[in-house]
Parts: C-alpha cells; sequence; structure tokens
C-alpha cells in the first residue's frame, strides 16, 4: 500500500543534502536526479526555497552553497580564472586553468575552446527551440550587478566528478521571500562530458544535448513557477529533451519508473498516482517525478504540444493537477476520459505513440477468473489487469464491474483492450449511475486481453504534508472500491 503521507523535510536537512552533492562521485553517475540519487538542481531548489527558515550561520552557508562558481563567496568555487563567450541571450563561461577548464583544442584559433563553441551551439538550438518555436516565456534576466549583464550564464565546470551532468540554480535575493515564486537561474554544465566520467550513461555531445534541453528549461520554469510540484519540473523537463534532441532519447531509462513500469515485489507499480511528487532521494518513488514524463508525451500526442505550455502558463496561478485538468478542459475534453485513454496507450505503446515501438508496455497484475475481486484505485491512476485468455479457447468475456457512484470519491471509468491477429482493439466501457456496468466483449482469436481501471479523481487538500502534488491529501483515493468478476466462455 502506498504510503498516506511524508515526513516533511527540515531546512537544515535540505543544507545537509545540497552540501552532499559535492561530494565524491558514485561509481555509476546519472543526469539531474538519477539511478544514484546525485541530483542538483531540484536539491538547491529545495534548499533556496527554505532560506527564510535557517539559522542566520546556516543560510550564509546556504547561499554561498547557492552563489555562482565565480562568485568569490561561492562554498565550491570552480572556476578561478574565467573567461566568457557571449551571444544575443546566454553567456557562457569557462575557466582557462586547472581541473575545471575544458579540453584546450581551438580548432578555429579564435582564444575559445571548442567544447566552448560547442555549448554555444547547442543551447542556440535549444532557445531557438523551447522560447522561439514553442513559445515558452525566457529565463528571467538575473539583476544589475549579479553578472556583468542580465543575458543567462551558464558556467563549465568539472561536475562530473560530482556525479552530475549540470543543473541549474538561483542566486535571485528574493529567494528569501517565502511568496516568490518567479526567481532569476544560473545554469553549470560539465566541461567535457567524458565518457570515463559517465559510462555507461550518455556521454559526449550527446550528453551535453539533453542536459542543456533539460536544464535550460528548469531555467524557463523558473520564470513561470519556481516553487511547483517535482513532478510537473521534472517530468516536463525530461519530455522537453525529446522535444528538441528527438534522436537521443536518453529520456526512454526513466520509463522503467513511472506509469509504464513493471509490477514488482516491492508493491510499488504502474497502479501509482501520477502526482507522487516525493523530495526524498533515497526513496524508490523518488524516480516516479521522472518516469511520469510519460504522460506528457501522451498529451502533447493526443492534443499537440502546446498543451504543456498551456499547463506551465496556467500553473502561476493554480495547482499543477488544477492546470492540468483545467488545460485538458479548456480543451473541450473531458479530463476522466482523456485519462482513461492514457491507460490504454500503456498497453499498447507501439499501437498508439509516434515512437511507441521503444516503449515498454505498463505492468499487469493476473485477474482471476469466476471471483468477485476487490482492488484499491489511487487517484490519478489505471490499473491494468491481464485476463488469462491465452490458449483458453474462450470467445467471450464476461465482466461484472462495481465501481463508486460518480458522487462518491473518484472518477471511475474502465476500458477492454483485446490483441489480436489484426492488431489491437478497445472497447469502452459505459458505467450507469450507480457506477455498475455488465459488458461482454468478444475475446475469439485474442491473444493478449488486459482491463483497463481508471480513477481520474484529482480533488485535493493541498498543505497536508503528503508524498504529492502540493503536499495533499486526494479526497479521491478509492480502497477496496471497484470490485471485478470476469469470467471467460
Amino acid at each position: 500500500m502506498l504510503p498516506a503521507s511524508a515526513e516533511a523535510g527540515t531546512a537544515r536537512a535540505a543544507l545537509d543534502e545540497a552540501l552532499a552533492l559535492f561530494a565524491p562521485a558514485p561509481a555509476r553517475v546519472a543526469r539531474d536526479g538519477a539511478d544514484e540519487a546525485r541530483e542538483a538542481t531540484l536539491v538547491l531548489r529545495e534548499l533556496a526555497m527554505r532560506l527564510s527558515e535557517l539559522k542566520p550561520r546556516e543560510r550564509r552557508l546556504a547561499e554561498r552553497l547557492l552563489a555562482r562558481p565565480t562568485s568569490p563567496r561561492a562554498l565550491n568555487r570552480y572556476v578561478l580564472v574565467a573567461r566568457r563567450a557571449c551571444d544575443r541571450h546566454i553567456c557562457v563561461w569557462w575557466s582557462t586553468s586547472g581541473r575545471d577548464a575544458p579540453p584546450p583544442a581551438d580548432s578555429d584559433r579564435d582564444g575559445v575552446p571548442n567544447q566552448v563553441e560547442r555549448t554555444q551551439k547547442v543551447l542556440r538550438t535549444v532557445w531557438r527551440r523551447e522560447i522561439g518555436d514553442f513559445g515558452y516565456l525566457p529565463p528571467l534576466p538575473d539583476g544589475s550587478g549579479r553578472s556583468p549583464d542580465e543575458r543567462l550564464d551558464v558556467y563549465l565546470t568539472d561536475v562530473g566528478q560530482y556525479g552530475l551532468y549540470g543543473y541549474c540554480a538561483s542566486d535571485d535575493p528574493r529567494l528569501g521571500n517565502a511568496r516568490a515564486r518567479r526567481v532569476w537561474s544560473y545554469c553549470v554544465f560539465d566541461n567535457d562530458f567524458r565518457a570515463a566520467q559517465y559510462a555507461p550513461s550518455a556521454s559526449g555531445v550527446k550528453a551535453l544535448r539533453v542536459t542543456a534541453a533539460h536544464e535550460f528549461f528548469h531555467a524557463v520554469q523558473s520564470r513561470y513557477d519556481f516553487r511547483e510540484d517535482r513532478f510537473l519540473l521534472e517530468s516536463t523537463a525530461v519530455w522537453m529533451e525529446d522535444e528538441v534532441y528527438d534522436r537521443v532519447n536518453d529520456n526512454l531509462a526513466w520509463l522503467a519508473m513511472g506509469p509504464l513500469m513493471p509490477e514488482n515485489t516491492e508493491a510499488i507499480g504502474p497502479w501509482l498516482p501520477l502526482d507522487v511528487s516525493t523530495s526524498d532521494l533515497s526513496d524508490p518513488l523518488y524516480t516516479l517525478n521522472y518516469g511520469s514524463w510519460i504522460f506528457v508525451r501522451f498529451l502533447s500526442e493526443r492534443t499537440d504540444r502546446k498543451i504543456v505550455r498551456e499547463i506551465w502558463e496556467r500553473a502561476q496561478k493554480r495547482t499543477s493537477i488544477r492546470a492540468i485538468v483545467g488545460a485538458v478542459s479548456g480543451r473541450g475534453l473531458d479530463f476522466r476520459k482523456v485519462f482513461a485513454e492514457f491507460g490504454v496507450w500503456n498497453t499498447a505503446p507501439a499501437a498508439f505513440y509516434s515512437e511507441g515501438a521503444l516503449y515498454p508496455a505498463a505492468g499487469t497484475a493476473a485477474l482471476p477468473l469466476a471471483t468477485a475481486v476487490p482492488w484499491d484505485m489511487y487517484h490519478l491512476s489505471n490499473n491494468y489487469l491481464e485476463v488469462p485468455v491465452a490458449g483458453s479457447g474462450a470467445t467471450t468475456l464476461t465482466l461484472s464491474l462495481d465501481f463508486p457512484a460518480p458522487e462518491q470519491p473518484g472518477l471511475p471509468d474502465a476500458n477492454v483492450v483485446v490483441f489480436d491477429a489484426t492488431g489491437v482493439h478497445r472497447y469502452e466501457i459505459a458505467l450507469d449511475p450507480a457506477g455498475n456496468a455488465a459488458p461482454t466483449v468478444s475475446v475469439a482469436g485474442a491473444t493478449r486481453v488486459v482491463l483497463v481501471l481508471t480513477n481520474a479523481g484529482s480533488d485535493t487538500v493541498c498543505g497536508q504534508g503528503t508524498y504529492f502534488a502540493c503536499g495533499g491529501a486526494s479526497l479521491d483515493d478509492v480502497l477496496d472500491g471497484y470490485l471485478v468478476t470476469a469470467t471467460l466462455s
């Protein structure tokens, strides 16, 4: 069973976690929230949000951690001697000596190392795509005196030694205001992305590209709502990697945790709520923040890419879930039906998603026959029940469904997905006003049959110290409330 609440982290714990970022790297590295929980952007964000809660001495230490690399106040002052190369929007800074210096190769002999020029080129592409083509607001300019000008600053340092690919942080003085939601950013990328530090994960120019697309979008998000829920921050940033650099596909690794995860013995599976948003890096649920990018992919393919920007525009004044539901409803769509369709797509990704051949199908649980089985259905979740049809010789599936009535908690829905030699077929189940149904579905020639249960409920009381969006307690979790009986004949 999913834990009901999460222990609220303390400001001191956030400081300790940020200090630990710059400890020696683990054997395996991963980017911005990785296998070994070597996170940076959101760890530093958590610290920034808690500045006002720290004691004066602790706050001074935190401000040193949040200071940009060239600042004399920086606790980890990577860049001792720095130069910069700028274009219209972004300045890339690098060290001319020491471990943090990029490789010295300079093919055009203009005094700017190839790695710096490569980083500039990638960032120009990222800016053109995310700001120009997709229409997001650019990162907020930093204030006078914070850097030579107001362009976004990106620093190249050897963060690979700490098990990091890159991160974006803020030294905006508004961080001390607990109500501040829009702040400026600066970013730090590795100085060479050499394979020796990152193998077997992505390295070289591929790592630079997805790091830039992902981290730059975090800087963009800080223009909209710096304090937004983790699952929305990370799911949309991981989605953005694939939008800018479609051929890299580094984000496929996260599908093992999220709505496409397999069922496993640790009592976690694809039926977990979409909005799991824990800040505890040691919790197995943490990486769900990343795996939820598949829902963002679904929305962008089910409607269009603009819907993600609309969500962020709405999120400036609403909770993340209200922003998502509002963006879907604003398209004239029924969120319950759309979320149920998301569950259907996940049973056979290759049949629905544009790159679905690369995605695993959501894990399924076995559905016993001729037995009334109650199922837990958490808010914003789909559950996948495998009907044992293969080799049965059955031609008909008869179901008896007893779900909560619409006026009770949750927004229930159900679909049957039948796989046969002609393809994948979806059968929507119409529930009566009491939440009941008794459909009969032809399964002649079927090789697989999956019953998809949906709870699209999103009503939440925020600020309850939970794992979910806005730290809220859901009003729509239904324990043992979806009763299913299945027979084959």
